[in-house]
């Protein structure tokens, strides 16, 4: 059992429209508190006319990923209301 949990990724999809201080919460808290930071496969959702929060997102929230040898997709939505 050990081996398949060394394996196991977990993956997180985080909405982010206009959450920015909360979503780098976020992200720091779940590298913080994970045994291997590197096995969380980032999933980001952003409206695609919330491209402030996406440029935030790759100045301040992106090299904490890239440091913590984390796996990251962002997606791209239209907005839904």
């Amino acid at each position: 059992l050990a081996g398949i949990m060394s394996d196991t990724t977990i993956s997180i999809l985080l909405p982010t429209r206009g959450r920015t201080t909360q979503l780098d919460k976020s992200v720091s808290s779940l590298i913080n508190l994970a045994d291997n930071p590197a096995d969380i496969q980032w999933l980001f959702g952003f409206d695609k006319d919330d491209q402030a929060s996406f440029l935030w997102f790759q100045e301040n929230v992106l090299p904490k990923i890239e440091e913590s040898g984390g796996v990251y997709t962002c997606l791209s939505f239209q907005p839904l209301g």
